[in-house]
């Protein structure tokens, strides 16, 4: 009677769970459609009433959904209610949860502090909630965490982004301009700069980097569901399968090479990793369908604009400007010794790129312009202790659960971490995925549905 009633109970916290991010999609769709005007409060409101009936996992699950559409909410009110919510909701805080988010946020004050510059109060408070969330989920305790339900929830909340910014774009453009080549992300330039509408938008790369990410989880939820059910067809199969062409789809009108290039390695990291003959077919039948998706839309100006993204040209051997931004900075750096030890701060460093030819495009650079020498070697191991505690132990490691992690870094090399800071935010969960083996010792997960 005891496990009926705790099963349940777990059908209903699921149920309601989903009532919340559903509820945040309609209002997003009456928004951005221009349906009827939600005032960013609404969305304030319904995620502060999720927090106070949600229990400390569903929290967990609610922050995965949120952070791909990060961009299009309120985030600051609604990132420091989370941080509220972790800290009196977490059934147990360890030690390292609260010393290395402390370590990183004073570091970062100190040097914001220190600088010549003027910087933005609300700027640095709202980096400091954001990177004490980070670290706080890092050094969490996964054993009790439903890795599918983490690995779902981002990618829903990734598909949704991807149908809100195609269909707004759709809208306002019509197909034929984004087929010709007009890239897709940042629906912003659609309407008035002085409207200070708040919507789902961003730029190229950060929607083609959540589109990599998002493709990832999902073949987390198919190799699980591969792992209980022996097979690769099936209902739950399907939806994942539509998913990761609907973002491939998406990725592809971003016109981003490092998004192409990721999801390859991603298909290769899978298809290396298992040799299995039945595993071969479906796997190579994916690439096959991506290459046949790529060649149809070479008859189209959006096909010869993907592919003259990878034409040997100036364009492509200095990855469009980034070769001689890590020089730019790179000597800077060596000619500030302070800078190159210490740092600069993330948010001077937001003050001071305007002074340069463009921000950084380096997640490595960034960290350590930032942070200097000794504090980016110090936030790199903080960030990945956990990994490395793990090949430490010599623990079995299922490397598919590494595929997340993997396209975060990777896909991290073009693109930044701290300002702005989508990829590291998303870092926790690709950890908390990559952890599967140690957390759970080889248990399966149960099925959600």
């Amino acid at each position: 009677m005891e496990f009926n009633n705790k099963v349940t109970i777990n059908k209903i916290n699921h149920t309601y769970f989903w009532m919340i991010p559903l509820l945040i999609m309609i209002l997003g769709i009456m928004r951005d459609f221009q349906i009827f005007p939600v005032s960013k409060f609404i969305f304030v409101f319904v995620v502060l009433i999720a927090l106070v009936i949600f229990n400390y996992e569903n929290i967990l699950y609610l922050l995965c959904f949120l952070i791909p559409l990060k961009n299009g909410i309120p985030g600051n009110y609604i990132f420091l209610l989370f941080a509220l919510a972790l800290l009196i909701k977490s059934p147990h805080i360890n030690k390292k949860q609260i010393i290395f988010p402390s370590i990183i946020i004073s570091y970062e004050v100190f040097l914001d502090v220190i600088s010549p510059l003027s910087f933005n109060n609300v700027d640095l408070v709202s980096l400091c909630i954001r990177l004490f969330i980070v670290f706080f989920l890092i050094y969490d305790n996964v054993d009790k965490i439903n890795m599918r339900k983490v690995s779902l929830s981002f990618a829903v909340g990734v598909v949704y982004l991807g149908f809100i910014v195609f269909f707004v774009s759709y809208k306002m453009v019509g197909i034929n301009e984004l087929f010709n080549g007009l890239r897709l992300g940042p629906t912003g330039r659609f309407f008035p700069k002085d409207s200070n509408l708040m919507l789902f938008t961003l730029n190229y790369n950060e929607l083609g980097n959540f589109a990599a990410v998002g493709i990832s989880f999902f073949i987390i939820i198919i190799y699980q569901l591969y792992c209980e059910e022996k097979r690769f067809v099936g209902t739950n199969q399907i939806l994942c399968y539509m998913g990761v062409l609907f973002l491939f789809f998406c990725g592809l009108l971003t016109v981003s090479r490092t998004f192409l290039i990721v999801v390859f390695c991603e298909v290769l990291f899978v298809l290396f990793h298992n040799f299995k003959r039945k595993y071969l077919k479906i796997l190579l039948g994916i690439m096959i369908l991506f290459a046949i998706l790529i060649k149809l839309f070479s008859f189209t100006k959006l096909g010869s604009t993907v592919l003259g993204r990878f034409v040997v040209n100036s364009e492509l051997l200095t990855a469009t400007g980034r070769t001689g931004l890590l020089k730019e900075y790179w000597g800077y750096q060596v000619s500030h010794i302070s800078i190159l030890l210490f740092g600069s701060g993330v948010v001077t460093y937001s003050t001071m790129h305007v002074n340069f030819s463009n921000a950084i495009h380096n997640m490595i650079q960034q960290v350590f312009f930032c942070y200097g020498l000794f504090g980016g070697l110090f936030f790199f191991y903080a960030l990945l202790s956990p990994v490395l505690q793990m090949i430490k132990n010599k623990t079995k490691i299922a490397f598919p659960y590494f595929i997340p992690l993997f396209a975060i870094l990777l896909f991290g090399q073009t693109i930044q971490i701290l300002a702005p800071n989508n990829v590291l935010m998303i870092i926790p969960f690709c950890i908390w995925i990559s952890e599967y083996e140690l957390s759970q010792k080889g248990k399966e997960y149960s099925a959600l549905t």
